[in-house]
């Protein structure tokens, strides 16, 4: 009887540890997900603070970029060295202070080198006259990508558009770079737990930038490039979000957010201002 009662004593240490060690777990796992609903409610709840529209008044005219005279040119002398220090190449955001101007460039109103001017903010091709996008850019981020369009696929859970994996996906059937009309494009804001790359990553930063700064966006296609400024940012939950036509030059870029939980989308608007055509 004694014998018998030494050999379960094993079997009963085992079991509770084996207890113990599956109430720590859920412990853990419990824990973790009322830290996760905690953060994801939080998260949520800062995502007005990533709504911002640029007034039209402050968006400025536009004009091709004057050239920079040069020290053999003598008559040049007086204006060269008159604006050592002007205010208007002082980034914004350091006017309170500018003897710490910092080193961030203040873009101005002038369009990069090369591109003409739209006849006036948004006005674009005739759709059906441009050609796809093949490469986007965002200097103010250090974005540099491949575009591809992004084809309806048919599966039994419905219709629904591909997924773009590594790449900036153009929806199809929205206008091309240049053209009148709202061209949609679609990136991952992070990789975690997937391959689809995280191309956007970097997109949510573009709401602190463009309210200082000039931001552009360029689409590239075969032959042309086209100047994109940005104008505004928003918010909008994933089940809600509708692909929205306009009547000028647009595009909408979008990436899930927030981080982690990417039950909302992260939307960055910005219209044509100027091509750089051949």
């Amino acid at each position: 009887m004694i014998e018998s009662t030494r050999e379960t004593l094993p079997a009963k240490q085992s079991r509770r540890t084996a207890g113990l060690v599956l109430l720590g777990i859920g412990a853990v796992l419990a824990l973790f997900a009322i830290a996760y609903t905690i953060f994801a409610m939080v998260s949520r709840s800062r995502s007005d603070e990533l709504v911002a529209t640029l007034p039209p008044d402050d968006r400025g005219g536009f004009s091709a970029p004057t050239p920079v005279s040069t020290v053999s040119d003598p008559e040049s002398l007086v204006p060269r060295f008159a604006s050592l220090y002007p205010g208007s190449q002082v980034n914004p955001r350091y006017w309170d202070d500018p003897r710490w101007a910092g080193i961030e460039p203040f873009a101005g109103p002038d369009l990069p080198e090369g591109y003409e001017p739209t006849l006036r903010p948004g006005f674009g091709l005739r759709p059906g006259t441009s050609s796809p996008a093949m490469r986007i850019r965002i200097p103010a981020i250090g974005l540099d990508e491949v575009v591809e369009e992004l084809q309806l696929v048919v599966d039994e859970s419905g219709t629904r558009y591909e997924q773009p994996v590594n790449i900036v996906g153009h929806i199809i059937g929205t206008p091309d770079p240049g053209e009148n009309g709202a061209g949609w494009y679609f990136g991952h804001q992070s990789n975690f737990g997937s391959s689809e790359g995280a191309v956007f990553e970097r997109l949510p930063d573009v709401f602190d930038l463009f309210r200082n700064d000039p931001v552009y966006v360029y689409l590239d296609t075969e032959n042309d490039s086209f100047a994109y400024r940005v104008i505004g940012t928003d918010v909008e939950d994933r089940e809600t979000l509708t692909i929205v036509p306009t009547d000028t030059a647009t595009v909408t870029l979008v990436t899930s957010w927030p981080p982690l939980v990417f039950d909302q989308r992260f939307l960055v608007f910005a219209e044509l201002v100027g091509m750089k055509r051949g």
